[in-house]
């Protein structure tokens, strides 16, 4: 009998095995340290920072009144009841408290699993979808999604409503198209996910999963599996979820709950300019571009119909489509979109790799050009900030742009190779650290923490707080009694105060208008403050990008002498 022999491989296709195998430990490695600083950078920095003086108070605070008062049906914020959104956010937060405590941390540590649970649902319908290599690309691009991860941290009911409409968007795009029988499963499952996107933000987390899958559907030109059954399950688990709520705050409220919820919030929040500054239609195209970097750019080339269910496309285009017709327009908004963002590039991505394509070249061009202006402009602002924040975290920040630069320009130069997006994510995690290095050493100019706790002993027994052309809602966390915003002051005062006693806070340049109010002031405290976008302020030439603020500690006059004249006495 003849011995067969299995011929050896030539010395260079041993070689490019060789090389192959090493590459993919190399991207494994890669991967897996990017997935680890991500979990550092949600999870291990949750305290490191005091709350945002904007929105975020208006999540971390609420909860606190609810423990003291033992009343979890209606949130207060503002000294009045806060029906702008449900509640499914500030019941986290208020179940965190009562676990761990009242702190930064634990405020913020509700929207960063839900967060992180967006990106392993994300993983995992992509790995069900392409594969697991698409899979790892798609998570690790929303993980490294500047604006995913802030908003993480500020914005814990747009973070929820970004994991309840994924969840949602699933289970409608499967019940629509299995054909399998389980109608009042497939009905359940999606309308669990509706109620909770609901109870998340109200009706937007119904409409928008349900046009996006209708959209979806449109650019499949697919005809849905008989719905009667599924859809008369999802409406019934649905109300389940939602209506005893609405039952127990009507009940409750009347028709406050209605004007204010579903009048105000739901309608002309949306239709009118009310309550925000009103922005182009096209905002959003440049809000995606940032909020996405730098992967945004590559997804130009994404928009492509694919064989199977296109549910990704459609989440896209409607959910833009829908936030940009709306009149109120803020950025924070995207993070419903910035999953699907995720999933259509890391699937064209897995794509080119497998096919050898070298089509996205041009969008890395562009992401280099971006990453060296932006090295521009931090050597422009750094004279400017480097007193307020030291050199080294500009050094950390600077150094992790420039090796992010030279990735993409390797990125450009051949076919884009799963280790160089992971290479770029890690990358991309070394400048958050570097953001949030500056932004740590920016936060001692925020009087207002230190400010709050210096206050809780004082009004124990009640006290009054305003705010005079300034937005520094964190008080209300720090100090642990409502502080409410005055745009006529002159004509709200003695209407809003309640104790007759407390502080007032407002810009030091405005401390003149105290003596316009029946108040005795002192001013027992002035520190520099640096508000809103430090990027902005400091490319200000010429000027401090601090401002000065002053807390004021107030008594109102007796009714006697409300008519005086005198000066006021600032201390």
């Amino acid at each position: 009998m003849r011995e067969l022999h299995r011929p050896l491989a030539p010395e260079a296709d041993r070689r490019a095995v060789a090389i192959a195998a090493a590459s993919d430990r190399a991207a494994a490695v890669l991967a897996a340290a990017a997935f680890l600083l991500g979990l550092y950078l949600y999870l291990g920095r949750l305290g490191a920072s005091p709350l945002q003086a904007g929105t975020e108070a208006m999540y971390a605070a609420p909860p606190i009144h609810m423990l003291e008062s033992g009343d979890y049906l209606v949130p207060r914020f503002h000294g009045k009841n806060f029906l702008d959104k449900p509640p499914l956010a500030v019941w986290l937060i208020a179940g965190s408290y009562k676990l761990f405590g009242v702190s930064e941390a634990t405020a913020r540590l509700p929207a960063a699993l839900v967060s992180l649970t967006t990106v392993l649902v994300v993983g995992l319908w992509v790995r069900r979808r392409r594969g697991n290599r698409a899979a790892a690309i798609s998570a690790l691009l929303l993980l490294y999604m500047h604006s995913f991860w802030t908003s993480t941290r500020f914005s814990a009911a747009d973070a929820l409503l970004a994991l309840t409409v994924t969840l949602s968007v699933m289970a409608l795009d499967a019940a629509c198209r299995r054909h399998d029988g389980r109608d009042v499963l497939w009905g359940a499952l999606s309308g669990a996910a509706l109620g909770l996107a609901f109870m998340s933000k109200g009706l937007v987390g119904v409409v928008l999963p349900v046009g996006a899958v209708a959209t979806g559907l449109a650019v499949d030109h697919f005809r849905p599996a008989p719905l009667r059954r599924r859809v008369l399950a999802a409406a019934a688990m649905l109300f389940a979820i939602i209506t005893p709520w609405h039952w127990a705050v009507a009940r409750r409220l009347g028709s406050e709950f209605w004007d204010t919820f579903y009048w105000e919030n739901q309608f002309l929040r949306g239709a009118t300019s009310r309550f925000g500054t009103t922005r182009t239609p096209f905002y959003y195209l440049t809000a995606l571009a940032w909020d996405a970097f730098p992967w945004s750019f590559l997804l130009p080339g994404a928009f492509r119909r694919e064989k199977g269910s296109n549910a990704p496309l459609g989440w896209l285009l409607f959910g833009f489509v829908f936030w940009s017709i709306l009149a109120m327009k803020r950025e924070v908004y995207l993070m419903t979109v910035l999953p699907p963002v995720a999933i259509l590039i890391g699937e064209t991505l897995d794509r080119e790799e497998s096919e050898g394509l070298a089509r996205g070249r041009p969008a890395w061009i562009l992401v280099a050009v971006v990453l060296a202006i932006g090295l521009i402009l931090l050597g422009v602002i750094s004279g400017a900030l480097a007193p307020l924040t030291g050199w080294p975290a500009i050094a950390l920040l600077a150094a992790a742009t420039i090796a992010e630069l030279g990735l993409v320009l390797h990125a450009a130069k051949r076919p884009t190779r799963f280790r160089v997006i992971a290479a770029i994510a890690l990358v991309c995690g070394l400048c958050f650290l570097g953001v949030e290095g500056i932004n740590r050493r920016l936060d001692r100019y925020d009087p207002m923490p230190s400010w709050g706790r210096r206050l809780q002993p004082e009004c124990a027994a009640g006290c009054d707080g305003f705010l005079i052309h300034l937005n520094a809602y964190n008080l209300e966390f720090y100090s642990g009694f409502a502080w409410v915003a005055l745009d006529h002051p002159r004509e709200e005062f003695l209407r809003r105060s309640k104790h007759g006693r407390g502080f007032l806070v407002l810009p030091s340049a405005d401390e003149p208008l105290l003596a316009e109010l029946p108040i005795e002031a002192e001013v027992v405290d002035r520190r520099p403050w640096l508000p809103g976008d430090w990027i902005a302020r400091a490319i200000r030439q010429g000027k401090s990008p601090t401002e000065a603020v002053s807390l004021v500690r107030y008594r109102v006059r007796e009714r006697a002498s409300e008519s005086d004249s005198e000066t006021v006495p600032l201390h």
